[in-house]
């Protein structure tokens, strides 16, 4: 929906922008509410860089391996250039699953090395995420990525970065994601800022986001997220549909397991 802006030799999509207002907006909620919390800032901005690190790796890993799934296998490579378009192509985009399975699973290998009080940690960050998939599906509208199905009501792309995509009335799915995800996430900080739940935002936000993701899937009419039968039904998985009901099993269970357990609020280091 908004065409790409030229600064100087450099190509700035919408998708962009949105991205960067929303680093800046995360980083300073984050900065502000470890200061309320900790006294401090520098702990709780490292365990959470190294988690978007890891983030954006296992997001463009898993993209790249959807892609060569529905390719087919590699592509064959003659020559360097080629070996940078191979990486562009199959690995260029990103799946938002690969990246919260990656920063998860980052964040609870720093907080062990670290040594550092799963609460409250966990939880602030837990509230960042939805906050940030907020930002980054405004962007996906304004870039005309994981666009809708075509529908009656929508909006007509013409400067999408997919052609595909171009030229036809859409559903706004990007837009209905980022609406669940910011009331998402009001929800969640109420609940950090009322110290409720505490230990178990995650588990909490898993058994949310899963199954709506699971119903937005349905809406989507992008089909390079990959797409997958489900036996002879004739039904058509999307890779996000598949991981979400496993991540909505582990939030069911984790809010189960963790439904009697006393969890000390720790604000400082042990």
């Amino acid at each position: 929906m908004l065409p790409p802006i030229q600064i100087f030799d450099r190509i700035i999509t919408g998708y962009g922008i949105a991205v960067a207002v929303g680093l800046i907006v995360c980083l300073f909620y984050i900065m502000r509410q470890s200061k309320r919390i900790y006294g401090t800032d520098g702990d709780i901005l490292l365990i959470t860089a190294i988690a978007g690190g890891a983030a954006v790796f296992f997001s463009h890993l898993l993209f790249g391996i959807i892609s060569l799934l529905t390719y087919g296998g590699f592509p064959t490579i003659t020559s360097f250039d080629g070996f940078l378009r191979f990486l562009n192509d199959f690995f260029g985009g990103s799946v938002f699953f690969g990246g919260l399975i990656g920063g998860a699973v980052a964040v609870f290998i720093t907080l062990k090395i670290m040594k550092f009080p799963w609460y409250p940690a966990v939880d602030l960050i837990t509230t960042v995420v939805p906050l940030f998939h907020f930002f980054g599906r405004v962007g996906c509208f304004l870039g005309g990525c994981c666009y809708g199905i075509p529908s009656r009501f929508g909006f007509t792309f013409s400067h999408s970065i997919v052609e595909s995509a171009n030229g036809v009335n859409r559903f706004p799915v990007q837009l209905l994601e980022a609406s669940f995800n910011l009331l998402l996430f009001f929800a969640l900080y109420r609940l950090f800022r009322g110290e409720k739940l505490c230990g178990r935002l995650f588990f909490l936000y898993l058994a949310c986001y899963s199954p709506a993701r699971f119903l937005l899937e349905f809406l989507r009419g992008d089909s390079y997220r990959g797409l997958f039968a489900l036996g002879d039904t004739g039904v058509m998985l999307s890779t996000s549909q598949i991981i979400s009901v496993f991540t909505l099993a582990v939030g069911i269970i984790g809010l189960i397991v963790t439904k009697n357990t006393v969890i000390k609020n720790q604000r400082n280091r042990n």
